[in-house]
């Protein structure tokens, strides 16, 4: 199954059990708040989120095989 990649930074990585990186099952395009509720990540929780290295917002779709970076306020800036 295609899947995506969620790196989370700080105290976010107590919604990946403390694992600096988790692949996530995705099979067609979702919006990036979904996943993170998927996760448990509360929104405001999270300062900075890119996709595939690129600044993106909670509405933004995220495809099979993207990278998702969450930062948190306070590790993130």
């Amino acid at each position: 199954m295609p899947k995506v990649t969620i790196r989370t930074y700080a105290q976010l990585r107590e919604y990946t059990r403390g694992q600096p990186r988790v692949d996530v099952d995705l099979p067609q395009p979702r919006p990036l708040g979904y996943l993170l509720e998927q996760l448990g990540i509360p929104g405001e929780k999270t300062r900075i989120v890119f996709v595939n290295n690129r600044a993106a917002n909670r509405e933004h779709l995220v495809q099979p095989g993207d990278t998702v970076d969450v930062f948190s306020a306070i590790g993130g800036g």
